[in-house]
């Protein structure tokens, strides 16, 4: 039976509340070491004391800790890498914790959560432009703050390249589009198929005129990178993001016979993946890594 516990070492893992008979000992997650995983985790979630409170039984306070820091856990769970299960201390008794399970089942639960419009506390507009995760996290942030925020989209329906990199097998619409609709019900507004910039349908000085106060511009990396590749221009011939963000609106490419996909990253093992379930016959990847040593997180 455990007696005491060393707080230098504790890694949040819960055994010792799980399995005392008297029932003594409670977890401290505001600890003054940050857990391994949540070291690992790029966006700093509190993974600890979430699923301290998922333990307790305490599914809307673990949501509204994850939110705190993260507004969207169930578009991330579902494209995230998981870094934090590589780090997990459980790792080295037997296996990690299963991290990503836990937050997908949070995630659907923060995403059908009961919303309160947040009170309007500022008269100065604040314009964001692009709906990817940056522009949506920030819009998200914003109107809790109280600000009245307005998110100018140059596609027709919001989300970037969450919406029109991310294929769907991965990443399906209803969960953007779950997303986008808790947005709206914490009063930000979305003005779509609206470029913004120099010589586009609006510039930065309208913005102005219209009396947004402040402008924070996230364009996204929607562009593929180019090599110089002899043939590149002929017909059949797709780059990365291009092809998927093709597959995911109303131009879909006709794709039969074999594919060739040059690279090994996840865009790669995405875009070979889309062309098999676009029809093709067989589908080889080419790249400089050998198998094991390929860029492309290994879930993928």
């Amino acid at each position: 039976m455990i007696q005491s516990i060393d707080p230098a070492a504790c890694t949040g893992c819960g055994s010792c509340t799980k399995t005392c008979p008297l029932d003594v000992f409670r977890l401290e997650t505001a600890q003054e070491q940050i857990s391994p995983c949540m070291a690992a985790c790029p966006a700093g979630v509190d993974i600890r004391g979430n699923h301290y409170l998922i333990q307790q039984g305490n599914l809307d306070e673990a949501a509204r800790n994850y939110l705190a820091v993260q507004p969207f856990p169930a578009i991330t769970v579902r494209v995230c890498f998981h870094p934090c299960e590589s780090a997990c201390a459980r790792a080295r008794v037997d296996s990690a914790v299963n991290i990503n399970a836990v937050e997908h089942a949070l995630g659907d639960w923060a995403a059908q959560m009961p919303l309160e419009k947040p009170v309007r506390r500022h008269i100065s507009k604040v314009a964001v432009v692009g709906s990817g995760p940056a522009g949506l996290s920030c819009a998200w942030f914003l109107a809790l703050m109280g600000y009245p925020v307005t998110v100018f989209e140059a596609r027709p329906f919001p989300g970037g390249m969450l919406r029109y990199g991310i294929p769907a097998y991965r990443l399906p619409d209803d969960v953007v589009a779950t997303q986008v609709r808790r947005l709206e019900e914490i009063g930000v507004r979305f003005c779509c198929n609206t470029r913004v910039g120099k010589g586009a349908d609006v510039s930065l000085a309208e913005l102005k005129r219209r009396g947004y106060k402040a402008i924070m511009l996230a364009p996204g990396t929607s562009a593929s990178r180019r090599l110089e590749l002899e043939g590149s221009d002929l017909p059949g011939v797709h780059w990365g993001l291009d092809f998927l963000s093709a597959c995911r609106s109303d131009e879909k490419p006709v794709i039969s016979g074999d594919v060739v996909v040059v690279g090994g990253g996840d865009v790669a093992v995405d875009a070979a993946i889309t062309a098999r379930r676009l029809g093709a016959a067989r589908v080889h990847m080419a790249c400089l890594e050998s198998r094991e040593e390929m860029p492309a997180y290994p879930h993928n």
